[in-house]
């Protein structure tokens, strides 16, 4: 088939609500943690003068970098796959808008027929509730999209 859906504009990644929830979970997560480290070495037996500056430093320093590491890197994995989605370049849009000569555009594209997302959408939904879900193919919606 010669369509080629074209997607809605994505909002920037920080206007994106999950994202913005993310950094919000992982700062409350972190802000908690600290507090719960600097109470529990409130309550370690330092009496004797055993316990140094430095020792208690090192120990707070481990302590968030054990809870800190995985917090952040999951956040981090999140975010690259968000950012993937976002980063993509419609063919329309790499062909169309960057002033490519007609001539240097690789023939298959030439016949390109380009469906926005929405109306993908609602004539697959139309074609699922008048005919059942086995009539929804990848030929189907497109040629009802024309």
């Amino acid at each position: 088939d010669r369509a080629h859906i074209l997607f809605e504009p994505m909002p920037m990644p920080w206007e994106r609500p999950a994202l913005q929830v993310l950094i919000l979970s992982v700062l409350l997560f972190m802000s908690i943690a600290v507090y719960t480290i600097l109470a529990d070495m409130q309550n370690d037996d330092c009496t004797e003068g055993e316990c140094t500056y430095l020792m208690r430093s090192i120990e707070f320093a481990v302590k968030v970098w054990a809870l800190a590491f995985p917090a952040c890197w999951c956040s981090w994995l999140i975010l690259r796959a968000d950012l993937f989605t976002w980063r993509l370049i419609p063919l329309n849009e790499l062909f169309n808008g960057s002033g490519v000569p007609a001539e240097e555009v690789p023939s298959f594209l030439g016949s390109l027929q380009t469906i926005p997302e929405a109306s993908l959408i609602r004539e697959g939904q139309k074609l699922c509730n008048k005919d059942g879900i086995k009539s929804v193919t990848a030929l189907t919606v497109p040629a009802k999209c024309r």
